[in-house]
């Protein structure tokens, strides 16, 4: 588990309070029975806060296949666990929910807690690399 900064641990707090905001109210918003409903919307939701944590929690370079993981894996064993006797059934629209939802999880939690180092200027690296050549060419030390 890596070391997280004051800053990332405010984004991941930030993560954790509002994701159940909005899984509450988009659960809330899918009162119809299309393929919008409250259950789908709930399978959404859920794989990606399952998802967007893991992103957060893991190394940057394994985020995007633990989230990945997480979340996919959280959706598949709900679904196999319907498929059993006495379940509702599994259900191929509720992976595809499932899917997404992990998809936009892990794009969430990516950004917030592995965010991109600022771009580097061009212009002043080169300029760092002329003046290396230049004193190198009159043996200044």
């Amino acid at each position: 588990m890596k070391k997280m900064s004051k800053f990332s641990l405010l984004r991941f707090g930030a993560l954790l309070v509002a994701f159940p905001l909005v899984v509450s109210g988009c659960a809330s918003l899918g009162q119809n029975e299309t393929f919008f409903g409250k259950d789908k919307i709930l399978h959404f939701s859920v794989t990606g806060v399952i998802a967007a944590v893991a992103t957060c929690i893991a190394d940057k370079p394994s985020a995007i296949v633990i989230g990945g993981a997480a979340g996919l894996g959280a959706g598949l064993a709900k679904e196999l666990y319907d498929g059993m006797p006495g379940g509702s059934g599994f259900s191929s629209d509720d992976m595809i929910a499932n899917t997404l939802g992990t998809g936009a999880g892990v794009l969430v939690g990516y950004a917030l807690c592995h965010p991109a180092p600022p771009p580097q200027k061009p212009e002043l690296i080169e300029f760092e690399k002329t003046n290396e050549i230049l004193l190198k060419s009159v043996n200044y030390k």
